[in-house]
């Protein structure tokens, strides 16, 4: 095989593998693993309040972190570019508005999510379009 041949397919393979999992200028989710990872929430439906930290921290098949305001902890299925959240159980705190309306939106967005991307080192989760329904930058979490 010739250098030209090669580069050929390498350039085909790298167009493949993206018109799978870039979309958006993303890339492969497949390169982003989520297990062992931890994710704050810089976008959830256009902003998020600047004093209130919605968060998740992925294992295998569970999912943890903060709603906003409440505690959150439940099944997570990924399988490649696929992410689907189980029912999801959160405590039961009141907090100011603020906290509670992004809340609302972080639970039902998470609810709606298909798939992800990777974008620029961000996780961008997705649903079943082009809509990004939360864009989250990666975090360390508390320590316990």
């Amino acid at each position: 095989m010739t250098i030209s041949a090669a580069r050929h397919g390498l350039r085909v393979g790298f167009v493949l593998l993206c018109a799978v999992g870039c979309g958006q200028g993303g890339t492969p989710a497949a390169t982003l693993t989520l297990p062992g990872t931890a994710w704050l929430a810089e976008e959830i439906a256009g902003g998020v309040a600047a004093e209130v930290q919605s968060t998740l921290e992925f294992s295998a098949d569970r999912v943890a972190g903060s709603a906003g305001c409440n505690r959150l902890t439940g099944p997570v299925a990924i399988d490649g570019a696929r992410l689907t959240f189980g029912a999801l159980a959160t405590t039961r705190r009141m907090c100011p508005p603020p906290a509670m309306e992004q809340e609302q939106r972080f639970l039902a967005a998470l609810g709606r999510v298909r798939r992800f991307e990777g974008r620029d080192g961000t996780l961008v989760l997705l649903g079943d379009g082009p809509e990004v329904l939360a864009r989250l930058v990666p975090h360390a979490p508390a320590a316990p």
